[in-house]
């Protein structure tokens, strides 16, 4: 094989310490192998002289498998090779293992130093789950009962006091962080010294002042040159702009300027401090005009920028040390009470699995790390088991460095020889960018400190280097380029941990057969936005408080994560693309290494990426099959969610407890019992009191005849075998006790005929084998078991269903990113881009980071409220970018898992189609249709910066920021394509989706009759074509809201019209009334309305008297005071309906804001069909009073609309909407509502609704 030249560097090495920074497909597997072989053949050194540590064990064997080969081939040439011969006997020996095998044979061989039985197991998963629980149990017991007023407080710091979950979590999170690093109490011990921090030195020395610190300088790192631009913008301005530009503000943007260099030499707070402090001026909208400057001068964009960006990073200097001190110091109790019982906790924990003579893979690390180490003048240096391992090993190999932690980090040093200082046969390798494992409590800082230190030239004095291995091996040059466009411009050492460069970027290293014509291979980027056409006709259709609720009913469905027709309609998307991929008449040539040669695409070729597989996967798995795709997710949820796994641990729940009502209806609703739902409520009816057990044993005892009941003798037998089972668990094993439940129901064999069969049979046998791992622990009884079952529902965890896919099946594979890590896929289509990321871990009410230890905002307990604390917000702000990093990282992991075409789909969720300015932007670059651009591949594009790459909140977003770089506005360049695909496009797939399954069904229905079978298709035609009775039950939603109703009418007359009328100018509120939505501007008027007597209302000062009040009770801000029209809300109780409303209160028989729940008829609410069921119907009355024994309805209305036709328009948009009003009322009260009106605040206006459209009256 021919090596480039970095690569024989990396094989030829050997003068010390190697760090080997290997791109993605940069083959540094085969290099490692490689290096191996030639320590073997070259210096003659034995293949159990290295210790090669790999990440996984599938890593590990696949390392031994091709190490094998490689040998088995050198001996195939070199037959009398006796030295090829023994290692190949070695082999099997050979010390290549995870570095958890590694310190489990560490402490085999050395058990009698730690003082432990040799025989001591490792701790099974399930029995830990059990196990920590049960600690925690008797921990947090004895604290309530010794420090009852610490877990008092504790719990409210957790905004948790109904349940200590929250306390649990905390405490298992704060256990795995201190495990991770070598001493896991001095850790603490750090962590507690933090937290007592007193006095201005004590905290500037606390390390997370120096997070603090670091990130206000990067914020103001992307930033620094813009005063510099201004003011060098300013000197070269002709000198007749210079007096009133450059002479007047040149001070100004110089001041500006030693501010930015003061906050870069800033070492602690107080620096930062007074360096923001002598730039005191923020000029956030600097007048141009005004300075006297041409237009074309002008750089209000990037001085908006610069300003919020010093604004920023001004915020987190703001509290002074005293304030902070006086922080400190109100959460220091809280935090040494969650310290104190994480210690309570670990030391209990520890002596719990030393009674049960076992430990976990954290105890194994730290028992290695025992036997490898001393302390030495408070530092750890090498034992003397460590010293003799020394000798043992040629090298020490590390794959996948940048996912070590410090505790790794410390075991593999201990045994590493030792030149000067420093250390002189560790071979490590791995990818900075590729760091994808911060939830395992990987420290890719370890790596980055490396990359930064060790020199990139061999030649120099010294013994730790680096060689960097850029040239890609795997994927296509366009898959390449497109990987680079993005990097260049969002990846740097400060987000992300490298600078992403000419000399880190990816470089082509395949050379791909050519082929005429070329096929497009370019990277595909769409960008699915069904919401921004909807937004845009909201705009210009509907009334503006209308176009509020749509824009905010929008947000709330979309919320954080995407709803399920997002999830379908890239599902459908991608569907599309594959079909088109694996065209019949023209699909995408792939390169086959097998057969060397081109061949088309198949479905195996495919893999779709999503970040989480959780709602995602089997979406997609669904709708890809509608199309007519084979496809498999394998997923590590759902398991518990499985129908047959559910029944079996319903049975099972009912064997150890009959009396559980849920386990029990959910038992004989299976086909373990076959009691259907109506037999069930015909129990229940039969028998109103008792539990469900006692109906079922007094319906069996006391049926007169037997013989002519069904239900009795399924109960009958249901009853016989729950005895049976009973009987029988008290001489078994889970397993086996399940098996008899299968066998004696046949229902193993039941669901082998459900769709899925196999699947569901390998779920169960999945359960039969937990549940044997499960006995093996210490734990054992079925009651036991069913506790574990429920913790890991409540945690979280689950098995994942059963895997029965094969190697070679032509399926389309659905995994997420981490599991793609190390595989390779000729077409991926990288899905759910526009998912937001997950910074839930960031708004916990602790925070927990390795460096800056514990973060909690101060609560001020008699008061009720939360003060946000500077240490808090520093550790959120650094948790929330090194989330944001890994994200990245990640990115790069699924794009660069691409061997041939790269298609990236994602969709535009609410708040990027409402306010996105820049994805607003590229948009109306696409629709303008600007000139297609091919731009050099070479082409490297500027570094957006850290807080710009920060700000965003999805691949998506990212892809937007990126995407506006393209040079002359371009859609295109030589490596990728972008395409926003709007609504009435997705619809239009969707359609050809509808017209191939009517074509199937057509030839499908032809075939059928021509077979002559009519009998069997008549029967399959008929089963088709049933519709359930109650068509109305199923489609309804159980409850609505009035104003849904609303919409709903609104729809219908809309549909009834041919053509709308054309729309009026809306006339404008005057200006102190207006606000920024008009939803808000009605609720505050609302609001007012409700709370303002109309007693007080002679005089408009009594009014304007009123509403101060309402600021005064801290009822309405200052701000919403000034929002509410004092004149309007006197001009309503002054009109002849108001004055009427004046005498019902002095009558006590005014009633404001009255909320309502009524059932209706469905029938009465859909307005169609005859369904009786009832619908639950809610709302709030504005107003109604009573008069001479009947009622007057009242609706509040803040709309613009025309003062030609409002009226009539308000009482066709809420008619439907008055009416339930006015039939809940009766219905409520018993009394005749008598009159009803709309008060219109916009045209300060009474308007009576008539009874009958069809009669208009004129408004008063």
């Amino acid at each position: 094989m021919k090596w480039t030249k970095e690569q024989q560097k990396v094989i030829d090495y050997r003068k010390g310490t190697l760090l080997v920074s290997a791109a993605a497909g940069s083959g540094k597997t085969a290099v490692l192998v490689q290096r191996i072989l030639t320590w073997i053949l070259e210096e003659e050194k034995n293949i159990d002289e290295f210790l090669i540590v790999t990440f996984t064990r599938a890593a590990a064997s696949q390392m031994r498998t091709k190490l094998r080969r490689a040998l088995e081939q050198l001996q195939e040439q070199y037959p009398d090779n006796q030295h090829i011969i023994r290692q190949l006997s070695l082999i099997h020996r050979a010390s290549i293992m995870t570095i958890d095998s590694f310190c489990k044979q560490v402490v085999d061989d050395n058990f009698q130093i730690l003082g432990i039985d040799p025989a001591m197991r490792i701790l099974d998963d399930t029995e830990g789950v059990l196990l920590q629980e049960d600690v925690l149990s008797v921990i947090l017991e004895k604290a309530y009962e010794t420090q009852p007023e610490a877990m008092l407080l504790l719990h409210q710091y957790m905004k948790d006091v109904r349940s200590d979950d929250n306390i649990r979590q905390l405490l298992k999170q704060l256990r795995q962080q201190a495990e991770s690093v070598p001493d896991s109490r001095a850790w603490l011990a750090a962590a507690r010294k933090d937290a007592e921090a007193c006095g201005a030195e004590a905290i500037e020395s606390c390390p997370w002042m120096q997070l603090l610190i670091q990130g206000v300088k990067d914020i103001m790192e992307d930033v620094r040159q813009i005063p510099e631009k201004v003011l060098e913008e300013y000197r070269c301005l002709p000198a007749e702009y210079q007096p009133k530009a450059y002479d007047k503000y040149s001070i100004y943007f110089q001041e500006e300027c030693q501010m930015i260099q003061a906050v870069m030499q800033a070492a602690t707070y107080s620096e930062l401090q007074q360096a923001f402090d002598k730039s005191g001026r923020i000029y956030k909208r600097f007048i141009w005009k005004n300075a006297g400057i041409p237009e074309e001068h002008y750089v209000t964009e990037l001085w908006q920028k610069y300003s919020a960006c010093k604004k920023e990073a001004a915020g987190y200097v703001q509290a002074t040390l005293a304030e902070i001190e006086e922080q400190q110091s109100g959460v220091a109790p809280v935090l040494l009470t969650i310290l104190s019982l994480t210690e309570q906790f670990m030391d209990a924990y520890l002596s719990e699995k030393q009674k049960k003579n076992c430990m976990d893979f954290g105890d194994v690390e730290h028992y290695a790390l025992q036997v490898l180490t001393r302390r030495e003048d408070k530092k750890l240096v090498s034992s003397e088991v460590a010293k003799q391992m020394q000798g043992m090993f040629t090298e020490i190999l590390i794959d996948e460095y940048q996912d070590s932690n410090d505790l790794q980090e410390a075991i593999l040093t201990s045994i590493a020889r030792q030149t000067d200082g420093e250390y002189a046969n560790l071979f490590m390798v791995g990818d900075m960018k590729q760091s994808i494992y911060k939830f395992r409590m990987a420290r890719p800082q370890l790596f980055q400190k490396k990359y930064q230190e060790f020199s990139g030239n061999l030649e120099e004095t010294g013994i730790s280097k680096k060689i960097e291995l850029m040239q890609n091996f795997r994927s296509r040059k366009e898959v390449l380029e497109s990987v680079n466009f993005l990097f260049y411009q969002l990846m740097t050492v400060s987000m992300g941990g490298v600078d992403y460069n000419q000399q880190t970027a990816l470089v082509p290293g395949r050379e791909f057969a050519e082929q005429s014509p070329l096929p497009d291979y370019r990277t595909e980027i769409y960008v699915l936005d069904a919401l921004s056409e909807q937004l845009e006709e909201a705009d210009e259709e509907i009334s503006e408080e209308t176009q509020t609720e749509i824009k905010e009913e929008i947000s709330e469905e979309q919320g954080d994560e995407p709803d399920m027709d997002v999830m379908e309609q890239e599902a459908r998307f991608a569907a599309a693309k594959i079909r088109r991929l694996c065209d019949a008449k023209q699909p995408l040539p792939i390169w086959d290494d097998g057969i060397g040669a081109y061949r088309a695409c198949t479905y195996r070729d495919i893999v779709i990426l999503l970040r989480t597989v959780k709602g995602w996967s089997e979406t997609f798995r669904q709708i890809l099959m509608e199309e007519g795709i084979p496809a498999y997710a394998e997923s590590s949820k759902g398991y518990f969610d499985s129908v047959e796994v559910k029944n079996l641990l319903c049975a099972l729940a009912v064997i150890d407890n009959a009396r559980d009502d849920i386990a029990l209806a959910g038992t004989l609703r299976s086909p373990l019992a076959g009691i259907t739902s109506e037999e069930l409520a015909y129990l229940r009816a039969a028998y109103r009191e008792g539990n469900l057990w006692e109906i079922i044993q007094r319906y069996v005892n006391e049926w007169e005849q037997p013989e002519q009941s069904q239900l009795y003798h399924k109960l009958k037998q249901f009853l016989e075998c729950l005895e049976g089972w009973k009987e029988y668990k008290t001489y078994s094993s889970i397993r086996e006790l399940i098996w008899r439940i299968l066998d004696e129901t046949g229902y193993y064999q039941y669901v082998a005929a459900m769709p899925r069969g196999r699947h569901r049979q390998e779920n169960i046998l999945k359960l039969m084998e937990k549940a044997s791992l499960y006995e093996a622990t210490s734990y054992h009884g079925l009651f036991d078991f069913l506790r574990y079952i429920e913790r890991m529902k409540v945690s979280e965890q689950d098995f994942g269903e059963a895997v029965v896919m094969g190697e070679n099946d032509n399926l389309v594979r659905i995994m997420t990113i981490h599991k793609s890590k190390g595989l390779e896929f000729p077409v991926v289509l990288l899905c759910g881009c526009g998912k937001q990321f997950n910074q839930k871990d960031a708004e916990n009410p602790v925070l927990i980071d390795a460096d800056g230890y514990l973060g909690i905002n101060y609560k001020h307990v008699e008061e009720h409220y939360y003060e946000k604390t500077v240490k808090r917000n520093c550790l959120a702000k650094h948790m929330k970018e090194e989330n944001i990093a890994e994200e990245l990282r990640i990115l790069y992991v699924a794009m660069t898992r691409s061997k041939e075409k790269l298609i990236m789909i994602g969709s535009v969720d609410a708040r990027t189609a409402k306010s996105n300015k820049e994805y607003h932007l590229l948009r109306k670059r696409y629709q303008d249709k600007a000139a297609d651009l091919q731009e050099a591949s070479t082409q490297v594009y500027k570094p957006l910066g850290k807080q710009r790459v920060a700000k965003c909140n999805s691949y998506l977003a990212w892809l937007i920021v990126t995407l506006l770089q393209i040079q002359n506005q371009g859609t295109e360049t030589d490596s990728l394509r972008y395409q926003i695909v709007e609504r009435s496009e997705m619809d239009w797939q969707t359609f050809e989706s509808w017209n191939r399954l009517q074509e199937r069904s057509d030839l499908w229905e032809a075939r059928m009759q021509e077979s002559g079978n009519a009998e069997f298709y008549e029967a399959i035609r008929t089963r088709f074509a049933w519709q359930y009775a109650h068509p109305m039950a199923v489609a309804a939603k159980g409850k609505l809201s009035v104003s849904e109703i609303k919409k709903m009418s609104q729809q219908e007359e809309l549909e009834a019209v041919d053509t709308l009328p054309e729309l009026t100018e809306k006339k404008k509120m005057p200006k102190h009334n207006t606000v920024s939505a008009g939803a808000e501007y009605g609720t505050l008027m609302h609001l007012a309305m409700e709370k303002l007597s109309f007693q007080k209302g002679e005089s408009l000062q009594q009014v304007e008297q009123g509403i101060q009040e309402l600021v005064q009770q801290k009822v309405l801000t200052p701000e919403q005071g000034k929002r509410i029209s004092a004149s309007r809300i006197y001009h309503m109780m002054h009109s002849g309906l108001g004055q009427r409303m004046v005498q019902a209160q002095q009558r006590n028989s005014l009633y404001r804001e009255q909320q309502f729940v009524i059932g209706l008829p469905m029938h009465q609410v859909y307005k169609t069909g005859n369904e009786t069921d009832l619908e639950l119907v809610q709302g709030v009355i504005d107003a109604y009073f009573e008069e001479d024994g009947e009622l007057v309805l009242l609706d509040y209305k803040t709309d613009t609309v025309s003062e030609e036709q409002g009226a009539e328009e308000l009482v066709k948009r809420y008619h439907a909407q008055l009416e339930y009003y006015k039939q809940t009322l009766e219905q409520l009260t018993g009394k005749c509502v008598k009159e009803t009106y709309i008060y219109s605040f916009y045209l300060n206006q009474v308007i009576p609704m008539p009874f009958d459209l069809t009669e208009r009256k004129k408004p008063l």
